[in-house]
This record gives C-alpha cells, structure tokens and sequence, in this order.
C-alpha cells in the first residue's frame, strides 16, 4: 500500500489501519491495530468470522517479517487465527503457480510481486475480485475506499480486464542513479525512458575492463566459484556465450560438489533454449546429493514445467518427461514420505499424463490418483499447521 502520509495523529493511524482492510490487515501487518480496535470497530462487525483460521503465504523479508510480527494483534482484533509460511522470492513464486495449478493451495492469502505476477495471476483468474467484497458492507469497514489508496497503486492491482485481485500494500519507488563522469566521457545524455536506458547501457558497457579484473581475481582465489560467475556474467553481458559456457564448465570440475555450480549451469542453459541440457544439469546435481529430497525435487519440477509450457513438445517426448519427472519426484518423497511439495507435483505429472492418455479409463485412473495425492499433501499441511500451533 502506498501511503505517503506521515502525520501521527489518530485520525491518520485509523486510515491507515482501514486502508489495509482486505490486503495488509488481512496479514496482521498494522502495528497498533489492538489499540485501535475500539475506536475502529464502530457498528462494524470485527468478530463476525471468529473462530475462522487463514493461511498466508509471504516472501521471507523485512516486509514478510514485519506482517508475521503483528499477526497477534490482527487475531486478537478479529478472533480470525493466522498461519503463515515464508519462504525465499524464488520458491515463493514457483510453489504459488504449482499450487494455483494444482487447485487446492494450502494458503488463502498471498504476496504477489505486481511487476513479475500481476499478469500471470490475472490472466488466470486465481484471485478473486475484491470490489463486490469493499462493496458489502457487512464483509468490509465502511470507512474503507478506493480512493484512500494512491492512483498509481490501483493502476497495478488492476487487472487488463478491470477485474481488481488484490489491494497494494507497497509501491516501491524506482530510482536511477547514474555516474555523471562516465555519461559525460562518452558524452551520453542521461536517459528519460527505457529505449534510452537500454541504449544508453549498451554504450556504456564495456566487459573488455572488467574481465582482466575478475581474471585476476580468480588467480588470487582459484576455488572461489564466486568468481567464476561473475566471469561467465561478464560474458553473457556481451553476448559471448560460448565463453560463459566454458567458464561455468571449468568451475563444475574445479566444485563438482557444490549445488551452486549446477544451478547456475541450468539456469544458463534455459535462458539458452538448451532445455535437454538445463535437466542434465539438474540431474547431474541430484547424483552429486542422492539424499537431498529437494535436489530430486527440482529435477522433478523442471520437467512439469517444460510440459506445462512447451507447446512445441511432440507426444512422445511429453510422455517421455512425464516419466522422467515422476521418477524424480519418486527419489524426493521415498527420501522424504511428508514432502507435501512432491506429492502435489506428482499429482500435477500425473493430470499431465491424463491429458496424453485416450483411454477414459486410464484417464480417470490417472485422475484419480492425481486426486489421492492432492489430498494426502492436503492432509499432511493440515497436521503439520496443528502441530507448530499447539
């Protein structure tokens, strides 16, 4: 939520905490909110879902961790009890579209990143339209408003369709910091819009400098695989590809044990379109940690996701993935018979697979299946949120 506002007075704090209604209140993420429950609450109905339990699900931060801080003081204003989970940007965002996939996610109220998700989200209509929600009264404070929230904060929970899923909580500002001497030397003006950023970066860029620096630099520490990432991004940032390669193979021989190395192999070979070559990789880390659930359980994923996306895959290499992908996800929950994350996925393979069949039977088998697992990842959710509650 955008809110520039910052007197201290009470009339501001109760904005505040009513502007936050559905999105960041939701999240117990007001500090004073207990306080101001009396004089919030009015003829509006606080308790009327108390009793009820939520499940949020936010990406670990100071922002994740300053909503998790006040979740008490939402339950004590509400009586709505909170369960939260939160867990790094990346696996936050990858384990939200498996779940949304799946659909049964084990959380009701989500942290989104407007300028990578908003679309993805919308387009597939995972959240709901909050404005009949603002519209009832019973279900939202009258005091609370559109218009309490900045223009440019609306404009990014609005979807293509007018459809608003969400409320802004924060809107970071964007600032440009440019070194005047370099601009000047190369007599570049500073740029006003992105096609000028972009130019302008490209005029700038000079990896020819800071190779020998970082060359240098693995030298002095030749194990540090560090270096040899900041080398192979050199390279990539000048379009020498071939060369990023041969680094990022060199420090796969130098730390063949290291996770790091073979991750960061997969991603530079999906950004490359070499996706048989991306799965090795994964692969080749999963052998190097055979008892690392979660190593099976990345291997696993990538091959749903190039089915889930790829629509240039013929049948038989679909069916091929599908296979492989299970197996993966197999090694993960033997490892590890509670992973909740690998019994979804391997529901989500198996509906996959349920798509290629032609055979009804086999068809609703797959289903079936699919649905079994789906609800012991469920149930197994449940009893781990009993459990860290009591």
């Amino acid at each position: 939520m955008a809110d520039q506002d910052r007197n201290g007075g009470h009339e501001n704090q109760r904005r505040r905490l009513l502007q936050a209604g559905l999105g960041a209140a939701a999240l117990g993420a007001i500090p004073g909110a207990g306080q101001l429950a009396a004089h919030a609450q009015g003829a509006f109905d606080w308790k009327k879902f108390k009793g009820e339990k939520i499940e949020v699900f936010l990406v670990k931060s100071p922002r994740g961790d300053l909503l998790t801080k006040y979740h008490k003081e939402f339950e004590d204003l509400t009586g709505i009890s909170v369960g939260s989970e939160m867990i790094p940007e990346q696996q936050q965002r990858q384990k939200a579209v498996i779940e949304f996939n799946s659909g049964n996610t084990s959380f009701d109220v989500i942290a989104l990143s407007y300028h990578v998700q908003k679309r993805m989200f919308g387009k597939n209509k995972w959240m709901e339209d909050v404005r009949p929600l603002l519209a009832d009264k019973s279900m939202t404070d009258p005091n609370l408003d559109f218009a309490d929230f900045s223009k440019g904060g609306m404009a990014w929970a609005t979807q293509a369709d007018g459809r608003i899923d969400s409320l802004p909580f924060n809107i970071d500002p964007w600032v440009i910091y440019y070194n005047k001497e370099l601009f000047d030397a190369k007599k570049i003006a500073y740029p006003k819009s992105f096609p000028e950023i972009v130019d302008a970066a490209a005029k700038l860029n000079d990896p020819a400098k800071a190779e020998p620096v970082v060359q240098r630099m693995i030298q002095l520490e030749p194990q540090e695989s560090t270096n040899y990432f900041m080398l192979a991004k050199i390279y990539e940032d000048a379009g020498a590809y071939e060369n990023e390669e041969e680094v990022l193979l060199k420090v796969k021989e130098i730390k063949p044990d290291d996770p790091a190395v073979y991750m960061t192999l997969a991603g530079y070979y999906k950004r490359q379109g070499q996706i048989e070559k991306m799965i090795q990789a994964a692969e080749e880390r999963a052998n190097h940690e055979p008892k690392n659930p979660d190593a099976h359980y990345t291997v696993g994923t990538f091959y749903w996701d190039e089915v889930f996306r790829d629509t240039t895959l013929k049948e038989d290499q679909k069916r091929d993935y599908l296979q492989r992908g299970i197996g993966a996800i197999d090694k993960a929950i033997e490892i590890k018979p509670d992973y909740s994350e690998a019994l979804v996925i391997k529901g989500l393979l198996l509906r996959l697979q349920a798509n290629l069949e032609k055979d009804p039977a086999v068809q609703q088998r797959l289903i079936k299946d699919a649905t079994v697992l789906r609800d012991k990842a469920e149930d197994l959710r449940k009893k781990k949120t009993a459990g860290v509650g009591n």
